[in-house]
């Protein structure tokens, strides 16, 4: 918790130098790529946590991998992290500065669970009436899960609205349990 708590601090400091200095956009797309590229390459991950690894030559590395491919102000920051021996926090800090900049613009991304795939005007009519209770930009993702006998889940943050099948029986169930 600790850690995360450090990653919100420092991403909120990247995020504030980036629109500081009108970089914004291109700040958050590059901490989504590296976001993206830990998750698939667990040995850089490995490696840049790695405590033997003496800091000149992770530096010396950092520079050949990412210097010429990164946003200067993105790739700085990298250095800053391995100067105060933080990379381990690299990817939770990305996904800071990812929920910074949904924020910053309004977006809210959400999750939609069906037991059956959706067809677009329905998940158009659930991203509408997200917007209209949420007063954001929705961004959907869909995802098939053929347990549920049917209806759909959305998870929206912490929060889930539950529409399935299998919750509308429970309701029933207790309904007629407690008379």
């Amino acid at each position: 918790m600790a850690e995360s708590n450090v990653a919100k601090r420092y991403a909120k400091a990247l995020f504030d130098l980036a629109i500081e200095t009108n970089r914004l956009d291109a700040v958050c797309e590059d901490m989504r790529a590296l976001r993206t590229i830990l998750a698939q390459t667990p040995a850089l991950a490995r490696f840049l946590d790695d405590p033997l690894m003496k800091p000149e030559r992770r530096e010396v590395i950092l520079r050949a991998i990412f210097e010429s491919d990164l946003e200067a102000l993105v790739f700085r920051f990298m250095l800053f992290l391995e100067a105060k021996h933080r990379m381990a926090i690299l990817a939770d800090t990305c996904s800071a500065v990812d929920a910074l900049y949904d924020e910053h613009k309004g977006i809210l991304k959400v999750s939609v669970i069906s037991a059956r795939e959706l067809a677009a005007d329905q998940v158009t009519a659930i991203e509408e009436r997200l917007h209209q209770l949420t007063d954001k930009t929705i961004e959907t993702r869909v995802t098939i899960d053929p347990a549920l006998l049917g209806g759909f889940k959305v998870i929206l943050g912490d929060r889930v609205l539950d529409f399935t099948l299998q919750r509308q029986l429970s309701n029933i169930k207790r309904k007629i349990i407690s008379g």
